[in-house]
């Protein structure tokens, strides 16, 4: 089985582009400047994977976040309507009105 590779590509490329007609450092140019196109490329394609990455991971981080923001005003709601609903000397004045 035949494997196109990155090399067998450009090599391709450079056969039906320049042919027999040009020189070797004409070749030779062109071969390396496909090859920084290809590594253009590789790049390119590294820095969109780590900000889709760095997307997903912000996303995850904010809807956590928003959970645990959720989470804490709802014990402090539940804690402001337990034990806030009279003051302490408010308790004392009720005990000794009744007595």
């Amino acid at each position: 089985m035949q494997q196109y590779g990155t090399d067998w590509i450009v090599e391709e490329l450079v056969a039906s582009a320049c042919g027999d007609r040009h020189d070797a450092r004409t070749r030779h140019v062109f071969t390396q400047a496909l090859y920084g196109l290809v590594r253009q490329a590789q790049s390119e394609q590294l820095l969109a994977l780590r900000a889709d990455a760095e997307k997903a991971i912000g996303a995850l981080a904010a809807a956590t976040q928003r959970r645990r923001t959720r989470a804490m005003l709802r014990r402090i709601a539940r804690d402001a309507s337990s034990g806030q609903r009279s003051l302490q000397f408010e308790r004392d004045d009720k005990k000794g009105q009744g007595a």
